[in-house]
């Protein structure tokens, strides 16, 4: 195999000046770290499981998609990339060469992920790449082509549990990993399989750290090497702390209200005659129903007469309704 794109390497180098200066979108990042090297890309297309409709997902300056397109014509080839001056130049290229090629512009945090046989991914990290799991694990009979280069996305990919290893392909990029891998995946429907399958659905953690149990989020936590991150709170933990996996319907009142509060950001409370203020971080359910606030203060619920946040009363222990006691802001 050969390419006629080699010639366009340069342009994508002069082209980093127009991109944005948001952090996700890698700028100033030399063109070897931020690309696959072409002739590694020729090496992986050309590998024997590579079949079917092609998508790069955060396909950068297109260039395996331009590659594929060129190579096999009769297939798709479809790039999806958030910064929209490399979209701009992949579609230019692509018109320049007359090649079947589409370039998404879109984030893949949110967008639609087209149906395919064979994915890429090259430089996914956090809920980017806990999204894209989420999405590719209810295909079926599909491949996913990997390339390491941060660090962990094989050791991430290792926790799929839905994935399995079919090839190995030795590459020669310098910043990259010695091989890429080839995965397949006969699709798991909706099934769950870890933590981080539950990044973007919304369930409840019951987390037992030291003799304490505390209400966490699924939706948005991170999966690193060793850990998860969550968003609400803002903790670590081990998957192994986690006692139960529960739905909002699951939880009872005080817990859907402070699940609730805990989202609205600076809180005051009133409890015992004193005044706390902060973000509320830890729902505590045992050994005493309690909240945590992010300036440290431990406050048991038996002890609250009220909570406000600005000037809006959200919780008035004197007051009894059918509804109960809380009254979140009319906005949420």
């Amino acid at each position: 195999m050969k390419s006629s794109l080699s010639r366009y390497w340069e342009s994508f180098r002069d082209a980093e000046i127009l991109v944005s200066d948001d952090p996700s979108a890698y700028r100033g990042l030399p063109l070897e770290a931020l690309c696959t090297d072409p002739d590694d890309i020729l090496r992986i297309i050309s590998h024997p499981l590579i079949e079917g409709d092609w998508v790069d997902l955060g396909s950068g300056y297109g260039h395996t998609v331009l590659t594929y397109a060129e190579q096999f014509p009769e297939r798709k080839a479809i790039g999806i990339e958030k910064e929209l001056s490399r979209v701009e130049l992949s579609r230019k290229i692509s018109q320049d060469l007359n090649l079947p090629s589409l370039f998404i512009h879109a984030d893949l945090l949110h967008s639609e992920i087209p149906s395919a046989k064979t994915y890429f991914l090259y430089f996914p990290q956090g809920h980017v790449l806990d999204r894209i799991l989420s999405v590719l694990q209810r295909k079926k009979n599909i491949f996913l082509v990997a390339i390491e280069s941060h660090g962990d996305l094989f050791h991430r990919l290792n926790k799929e549990k839905w994935l399995e290893l079919s090839a190995s392909i030795p590459i020669q990029g310098k910043r990259h990993d010695s091989i890429a891998r080839i995965y397949f995946s006969q699709g798991l429907g909706v099934s769950l399989q870890g933590l981080h399958e539950y990044s973007f659905r919304e369930y409840f953690f019951a987390i037992l750290q030291d003799e304490v149990t505390w209400l966490g989020e699924s939706f948005g936590l991170y999966a690193s090497v060793d850990a998860y991150t969550l968003v609400h709170p803002p903790r670590t933990i081990d998957e192994r702390e986690v006692v139960k996996i529960m739905t909002m319907d699951e939880l009872s009142l005080q817990e859907k209200f402070l699940v609730e509060l805990r989202r609205l950001g600076e809180i005051q409370i009133t409890a015992d005659g004193k005044r706390y203020a902060g973000t509320l971080r830890k729902i505590i359910t045992s050994p005493a129903f309690s909240v945590e606030l992010s300036s440290g203060e431990r406050i048991e619920w038996q002890s609250i007469q009220s909570i406000k946040q600005g000037q809006h009363t959200c919780y008035d222990s004197s007051v009894t309704s059918s509804l109960g006691p809380f009254f979140l802001p009319p906005a949420l």
